[in-house]
Formats: structure tokens, sequence, C-alpha cells
């Protein structure tokens, strides 16, 4: 699964906040893990010189990101890849991170 969105106008913080919260729910309303465990679990990190990270498991590497190799800090539209996403739940976990990120404006 890749995806491509238009960078956030909205600062990173204010991105990933966003994207965090709504995976966040997205995990909660899947049941995917005990609430107790989704804050460390469920979480998006954005910074406009490194890239965009949307996480669903650390422990398994199961992710959305860009890729450092192919990452333009200047470029309007933001590539990211999926690994390790095993599960259908996982998945729309990230894609509801992505809906976050393009809502961002």
């Amino acid at each position: 699964m890749n995806a491509e969105i238009l960078r956030p106008r909205v600062s990173d913080k204010a991105a990933a906040l966003a994207a965090t919260h709504a995976m966040q729910q997205m995990a909660h309303d899947l049941g995917t893990y005990a609430d107790k465990d989704i804050p460390g679990m469920v979480y998006a990190q954005v910074s406009t010189a490194q890239g965009i990270t949307l996480e669903t498991n650390p422990a398994g590497s199961s992710s959305m990101d860009t890729d450092g190799d192919e990452y333009e800090a200047t470029s309007e539209k933001i590539s990211l890849y999926a690994h390790n996403l095993y599960t259908h739940e996982m998945q729309l976990i990230c894609i509801s991170g992505l809906i976050a990120l393009a809502k961002a404006r």
C-alpha cells in the first residue's frame, strides 16, 4: 500500500497531533489494541526536514513512512510507503492518519 498526499499546511506539531488523534481513535474504534497500549503503539511523527511516519506497532515496524532516499523537504507532494501492515486494521489506522494529514490545511 502506497499513498501520495499534499504537504500539510499546518505546523509539523499540529499535523502530527491531528494524525495521531485520528489514528488512535481508529485503533480504539476497531479494538485493535487495549486502550492503555494505544498511546505507545499508535502515533504519527511529522518533520518537514525528515519526513513522516505513521506508526501502528513499533515492535513490529508496522508503519507508513516517507522514504529517506526519495523524500524531498521542499516538494508539495509527499509519498508514503507501507511496511509490515499485516492486517486490515493496521491499514485502516494508517489510512485514518493519511486522511487527517490531507485535511490539515
